[in-house]
């Protein structure tokens, strides 16, 4: 178990990855899908409003024995506000609650190949688009009404259901706005 601390720093196994603005993490970590998770505290601290982007580069082995959930923002009923889950089939779907319940953006081939790729989801009150490899690959139009509470966001599991995943995560960020397009694809391309 990893736990974000105050002065925004993370240590695993005697390494330091330091964290920047809105808990951007710069240096991979590999989680083992037994029992691995990083926690960044109260959802609610980064999903105050209906309007994000998440970022992340992942690699992701074979996911055939079962979903995996890369990120999980929770709320306080022990249920999910926002997660990015990887299917059995290999697909990427960001699930996000509408006010009533989970609506999802899903696009693009199978990622779990293990090879490193770009994740971006950006989300305003009304529309969502997600892109892999700085290429938008969905966008949905459904109602996006965060009901993130005090229970903490975590990488690499949802802690609730025991469900972790083996995935190696670097670059994680979230902002308080819907990236562009171009922001998007200048954020792949710089690696």
């Amino acid at each position: 178990h990893i736990q974000i601390h105050d002065e925004l720093c993370i240590s695993i196994k005697n390494k330091e990855a330091r964290i920047m603005v809105k808990k951007i993490m710069e240096k991979a970590i590999s989680l083992d899908g037994t029992d691995d998770v990083v926690d960044l505290g109260a959802s609610s601290t980064f999903f105050s409003t209906n309007v994000n982007s998440i970022s992340m580069w992942f690699k992701m082995p074979d996911t055939s024995g079962g979903e995996e959930r890369i990120f999980v923002s929770n709320s306080d009923a022990s249920a999910s506000d926002l997660r990015v889950v990887v299917s059995t089939g290999g697909t990427i779907s960001v699930d996000f609650w509408n006010g009533s319940s989970l609506s999802s953006t899903t696009g693009g081939s199978a990622i779990d190949d293990d090879i490193w790729h770009n994740l971006v989801f950006t989300t305003t009150a009304s529309a969502q688009a997600l892109y892999i490899d700085g290429v938008s690959v969905a966008t949905t139009t459904h109602t996006r009404a965060s009901r993130a509470g005090s229970v903490s966001a975590t990488i690499g599991a949802h802690v609730a259901s025991s469900v972790y995943a083996d995935v190696d995560v670097s670059d994680f960020a979230i902002w308080d706005a819907a990236l562009s397009a171009s922001a998007v694809k200048a954020l792949y391309n710089a690696g």
